[in-house]
């Protein structure tokens, strides 16, 4: 039998790791399927590097 990893939704979900460790500064471009975004870290011991990071869209099923 697998081991299936199920996950609890509720309405007090934690946030991300996004949401938890960058700064949005810009925004490269969009789509259909999400966000390219220029971030970097809100730690400044980690750096003031910039990176570009893609923000998927949530997958939400298949609409009927």
């Amino acid at each position: 039998m697998r081991n299936r990893r199920i996950s609890a939704t509720s309405d007090e979900e934690k946030p991300g790791r996004f949401v938890r460790d960058f700064v949005e500064i810009d925004e490269l471009g969009s789509g259909e399927f999400g966000r390219a975004m220029i971030v970097r870290y809100k730690d400044p011991a980690r750096g003031e590097d910039v990176f570009a990071v893609k923000k998927s869209k949530r997958f939400e099923g298949v609409k009927h």
